[in-house]
């Protein structure tokens, strides 16, 4: 019987909290279609991290894989729930801190020797999972389909990841790489206020595409 290991790394505050509140029907979904891999002959064992506003995943991740590791059974699959910044800190915890490609630690590479990553979109955008999948404009829960579906084909593929360096550090980049007015738009749609901030609207794609415009002009 072959035995499966799976470190789950989950955000409490993905879909506005939704995602902690209905988990343990997914932490068993995750684990039954894991299992449907190798039907009968599988056994699978799951475990799940939260991520935390001062601990965001790539330590929780880090120090998990090393300890399973050192115990003689390393984790066989990550799998991540949350959107694209809870991947993006996933990335980091597969290496060093601070991150580089080409200084991995012994005891980091023996931990994520053959480790199978899978991406279960929790977030708004889950726009990463969007250019894996070429599921682009299916609903947020055709999505979710859409990944236990690849999880339980146990098909894999490979991707590259970028690595961008400055002068006190560096991480490791997985989808895009942004800064200054895209966290501009990002900053005034979680900071509207009243009903229309708090609704899905508020939330939404919309919201952003309108944020967009009128930043400009600021």
């Amino acid at each position: 019987m072959e035995h499966r290991l799976a470190l789950i790394i989950a955000n409490p505050a993905s879909r506005d909290g939704t995602l902690a509140v209905d988990w343990g029907e997914n932490e068993d979904r995750i684990g039954a279609v894991l299992a449907k891999q190798g039907g009968a002959d599988f056994k699978v064992e799951t475990q799940t991290l939260w991520t935390r506003i001062e601990s965001p995943g790539a330590n929780l991740i880090r120090e998990a894989l090393i300890t399973q590791s050192n115990k003689g059974k390393p984790f066989t699959d990550l799998i991540i729930a949350g959107g694209d910044g809870t991947v993006a800190e996933a990335m980091q915890g597969l290496f060093e801190e601070p991150a580089s490609p080409f200084s991995l630690a012994p005891k980091l590479l023996q931990a994520t020797s053959g480790l199978k990553i899978a991406i279960v979109p929790s977030g708004r955008g889950n726009d990463f999972f969007k250019s894996v999948s070429n599921d682009r404009f299916s609903s947020f829960e055709g999505k979710r389909r859409r990944a236990f579906e690849l999880l339980q084909s146990g098909r894999y593929r490979n991707t590259d990841l970028l690595w961008c360096s400055w002068s006190s550090g560096g991480r490791i980049l997985v989808n895009v790489a942004s800064f200054g007015f895209p966290g501009l738009v990002v900053e005034r749609v979680k900071d509207r206020a009243g009903w229309i901030g708090r609704s899905a609207i508020g939330k939404s794609a919309w919201a952003y595409i309108a944020q967009t415009a009128t930043s400009f002009f600021d």
